[in-house]
């Protein structure tokens, strides 16, 4: 990898437009796209390591712009995982995009691919609708198994609000608190998506699981 790839890189990864992939901790490979509504802006221009500005709030297309691969490590049997993480990735960051494009170069001649993210709104319409966004009405907070006294007592101390109860999940406990995010519209909707905590990205909702099977 250049330096000129090294630069590109970072900048994307600074912008959220990097996507790295691991395995057992080792990085296999990562993918650097932009978000807009005009992917020839990107295909066609003369320097493919340069960083463009993109369209994040209003662009309906995820155009991959680079891929890098370990070719020691990554081979064909990462490659269906690494795309699915990829368009979970694009749904969940950039719930305005229909489409994802990509292309390849074959005797000098572009070829632009595409694929449809079919219900791409669909998790969103329920988590806005139907779950009436209840993740973003508790908070919960780990507690430790072999607590002291004091400890306990504290711990009964918030139980004893309204709005509060005691929780378990393989083996760790937690208390559960009802408040709603003030981030959160009264129309379910988040005001900061684009830039929500990391907490909030990573959460996986069950009873989301359960509606996309």
């Amino acid at each position: 990898m250049t330096e000129t790839d090294k630069l590109y890189y970072g900048e994307m990864l600074k912008r959220d437009r990097l996507i790295p992939f691991f395995v057992r901790d080792k990085l296999i490979c990562f993918i650097s796209f932009y978000i807009t509504n005009n992917p020839d802006k990107f295909i066609q221009r003369n320097n493919p390591w340069s960083v463009e500005e993109d369209e994040p709030e209003t662009g309906k297309i995820a155009y991959i712009d680079q891929i890098w691969s370990d070719k020691k490590k990554y081979n064909h049997r990462y490659s269906f995982e690494v795309w699915k993480r990829l368009i979970n990735f694009i749904k969940q960051n950039f719930p305005k995009v229909e489409e994802i494009y990509w292309h390849r170069w074959k005797n000098d001649i572009i070829k632009v691919f595409k694929k449809e993210l079919k219900n791409v709104n669909k998790n969103f319409d329920f988590c806005k609708n139907e779950c009436k966004a209840y993740c973003c009405n508790i908070i919960t907070t780990l507690l430790k198994n072999n607590r002291t006294p004091q400890e306990e007592n504290e711990v009964q101390l918030i139980l004893a609000h309204e709005g509060t109860q005691l929780g378990e999940k393989d083996g760790v406990q937690y208390i559960e608190i009802k408040t709603r995010c003030k981030f959160l519209t009264q129309d379910n909707e988040c005001l900061i998506y684009e830039k929500r905590f990391d907490t909030c990205r990573r959460y996986e909702c069950e009873k989301l699981k359960k509606e996309m099977k």
